[in-house]
């Protein structure tokens, strides 16, 4: 009974939340996740390990495809290519057996959701009509990862030309 309510709260929450709720619940999921993934690189549990790897590949498959890149332009390409970067971190993280990368992706996460707190901490109080700007905290910039810098090169983004948002992760 306390698994059902829980699933119940969790869903109307979901249900209910404004789109910037979504996105900051959508990293507090991604987080949680590789901090699963890497637990169980420390116990050694590679089924539990894999399957949290994919689920925090998911999540951030889902924030790549919800970026509007008419409305977010540059910034948008920006989060688009990070979110790719930290997928492959989390593959290399797994087929390597090694949990630096995911260590990396974690701090990756944790730093864009410390923003997207802020913005929506932000946007709540302009929409209860206080703009008082000393309450909100300054947003992280958004690291930029350069293309050589990347383990493979461009291999993953040779799909991109395409549109294929998963063309990009699982190109190989």
């Amino acid at each position: 009974m306390a698994d059902y309510s829980y699933a119940a709260y969790s869903e109307s929450s979901l249900v209910g939340a404004n789109p910037l709720q979504l996105v900051t619940r959508s990293y507090e999921g991604a987080i949680g996740a590789v901090q699963q993934a890497q637990r169980c690189f420390a116990s050694g549990d590679i089924m539990s390990r894999s399957k949290a790897i994919t689920k925090a590949v998911s999540i951030l498959t889902e924030l790549m495809i919800s970026l509007d890149h008419q409305k977010g332009g540059e910034i948008s390409a920006n989060l688009k290519r990070l979110y790719s970067y930290m997928q492959q971190r989390l593959l290399l993280a797994h087929a390597q057996k090694t949990v630096e990368p995911a260590i990396e992706v974690e701090r990756l996460l944790s730093n864009l959701l410390e923003a997207w707190k802020a913005v929506e901490e932000k946007s709540r109080v302009e929409s209860c009509g206080n703009t008082s700007q000393a309450l909100i905290p300054a947003t992280a910039p958004i690291p930029l990862v350069e293309e050589s810098s990347l383990p493979y090169g461009s291999y993953f983004y040779e799909a991109a030309a395409s549109g294929s948002v998963l063309g990009e992760v699982y190109s190989f």
